[in-house]
């Protein structure tokens, strides 16, 4: 390896640890306070470093937000083989999915708002294709499609995908399915901002889309 490459190395993993030290900041207060209560100003003082520092890496407070807010993904994501362990239905493992989804962001629905719901300066995508440049995914699972759904940057293209699957398998026609995935997207990310709001309780909620999810999915296949 050469100076050049040596040096470019160097950078990416001082980046990284950059990085690391913010989110970790952020997550701090998230842990004791909330996620809207993060700016800027405390973020770069618990990493011990100044505001000028932070926004070298970041392009904005909701950036920052939104990288925090990634990280919460892999509890998430960890919990899928349990869901889908003995599954091999490509309905089932698009239920299961789901299902885990659910569970984890109606659990902390303020952190999954802001991988919606977040005014980004950039698209959602580019910004996920971003977090996993830097914090690639470990991904425990060895079915190909949960894994291309995984390392797909959006609900939208993760939930098409499953879906695909569903079609390919002649469990539901083309036409319907993709009618049928955006109204299930609607239904939760509907929910999930109830939920976020107080407006209904987060078990209450979980019940309802699971089932609303497999009524939507039944009368369409």
């Amino acid at each position: 390896m050469d100076i050049n490459s040596i040096s470019e190395s160097n950078k990416v993993i001082q980046k990284k640890r950059m990085i690391n030290y913010f989110i970790d900041a952020a997550k701090k207060i998230i842990q004791e306070e909330s996620i809207q209560n993060i700016t800027i100003r405390k973020v770069a003082m618990l990493a011990g470093y100044n505001s000028a520092t932070l926004y070298k890496y970041f392009d904005d407070l909701n950036h920052l937000k939104f990288f925090s807010a990634m990280t919460y993904l892999n509890v998430y994501i960890d919990d899928i083989p349990l869901y889908v362990k003995g599954v091999d239905n490509s309905k089932d493992i698009y239920l299961r999915i789901w299902d885990c989804y659910i569970d984890h962001s109606f659990k902390m629905p303020n952190i999954y708002y802001y991988l919606f719901f977040a005014d980004l300066k950039k698209t959602m995508e580019q910004y996920t294709e971003e977090y996993y440049s830097i914090f690639p995914l470990n991904i425990k699972i060895d079915d190909e499609i949960i894994k291309n759904m995984l390392l797909s940057y959006s609900l939208n293209t993760r939930s098409k995908i499953l879906m695909d699957s569903c079609v390919k398998n002649g469990i539901i026609k083309k036409e319907e399915a993709y009618m049928a995935d955006d109204i299930i997207i609607c239904i939760y990310e509907s929910y999930l901002l109830k939920v976020q709001k107080k407006l209904i309780s987060q078990k209450e909620a979980t019940i309802k889309v699971k089932e609303y999810i497999r009524e939507v999915f039944n009368k369409f296949s």
